[in-house]
């Protein structure tokens, strides 16, 4: 006879829910959110980032010659180790090395690059792009053939590999072609200075800023190399300006604990808890940064505090810890004076647009 140990499987909780209605979406949660249904001034300009997939056709790591050391001109670079930890099949095993002409190494992050406030050091990219005032181009191996040797030998094998392992798919579209899939490299701006930048997805949100006059280079082996620009990458949603103060405002909104309990409701969830962000967090009625609005003022101000603080202890915690998430939940630790109060402003913020306030507690 089979006997079955009862276990407590489910935990009741009694609550009282409320069905919300942000822009288009609607959803059911234990808060009642009176939203604008317009969303905010940025809701249309926030652009998903490029997939620079797959990967280990582009993610670099930048190599130390034995004997000649690194040629800062045309460094010899090889696959990523870190991505190559994290490739799938059918592309697990490919490895791409070679020298590269210094003007395609470009800097990007994906999101588990990015915490509250700050990020990890840069990943490097080799790119097939060519600045054109304030847009990329993008190169095919013809553009760079006599030019270019390094990219062009990369390019080449890159699409030798997508033909091989795509099949019929591949003629649909090249390699170099998805990068810019959409138009996702060459919407973006690189003449810009700065990039706020958050996570597509993760059971919090974060974000950070990206200062493109002061970011861009990478040290190896005491070498200096600077990096050609930064591309975003589809793991991250980015928005670009002139404006440092707006920049921190938003990194500062976006942070805020108010609106990452705010978008809780209309997150998917998976094993681990809320996962998709997307644009749902610009659908709050976030409005354009106005120098002469005190909370925008102080948001920045707050903002600009915490980037000082979140990149001094970072590099300690990133030789402590392997986990992003445990990481970002100790810079949050660490920053909760500042943190506090950006709820605070950020609550007041949004409930100013909003003639019945933002939440009915």
């Amino acid at each position: 006879m089979l006997r079955y140990k009862k276990q407590k499987a489910l935990t009741v909780v009694e609550k009282k829910l409320y069905l919300n209605k942000i822009g288009t979406r609607s959803f059911i949660f234990d808060r009642k959110i009176e939203i604008p249904p317009s969303g905010g001034y940025y809701k249309k300009l926030f652009s998903q980032g490029a997939t620079l997939v797959p990967r280990n056709f582009w993610f670099v790591d930048i190599q130390k010659h034995p004997q000649f050391g690194i040629d800062p001109q045309k460094p010899y670079v090889k696959t990523s180790e870190a991505i190559m930890k994290d490739a799938k099949p059918p592309y697990k095993d490919i490895i791409f090395e070679g020298n590269i002409e210094k003007e395609y190494l470009y800097a990007t992050l994906r999101g588990s690059e990015v915490v509250p406030f700050s990020h990890l050091p840069f990943l490097k990219v080799v790119l097939p792009l060519r600045k054109n005032n304030n847009r990329y181009e993008i190169l095919q191996k013809e553009d760079v053939e006599f030019s270019s040797p390094g990219l062009h030998k990369w390019i080449s094998k890159a699409e030798s590999e997508w033909n091989r392992l795509r099949g019929e798919k591949a003629e649909r579209v090249t390699a170099v072609e998805w990068l810019n899939y959409r138009n996702k490299i060459t919407n973006q701006k690189p003449s810009k200075r700065f990039k706020v930048l958050y996570l597509t997805s993760g059971t919090y949100l974060a974000a950070c800023l990206v200062n493109l006059e002061k970011e861009l280079k990478t040290t190896v082996d005491n070498t200096e190399i600077p990096l050609n620009g930064y591309v975003a990458e589809h793991k991250t949603y980015y928005y670009e300006t002139e404006n440092e103060e707006e920049a921190h405002y938003l990194v500062a909104v976006l942070n805020s604990e108010i609106v990452d309990e705010l978008i809780k409701g209309m997150q998917s969830r998976g094993l681990w808890g809320p996962r998709d962000i997307h644009k749902k967090v610009l659908e709050l009625p976030i409005p354009k940064f106005n120098p002469k609005n005190p909370i925008h003022r102080e948001l920045s101000e707050i903002a600009k505090r915490c980037k000082t603080k979140a990149d001094k202890i970072l590099p300690s915690l990133a030789e402590k810890y392997n986990s992003i998430g445990y990481i970002r939940k100790k810079i949050k630790n660490e920053l909760k004076d500042e943190t506090d109060r950006l709820s605070e402003l950020v609550l007041k913020l949004l409930s100013e647009q909003s003639p019945k306030g933002i939440l009915d507690y």
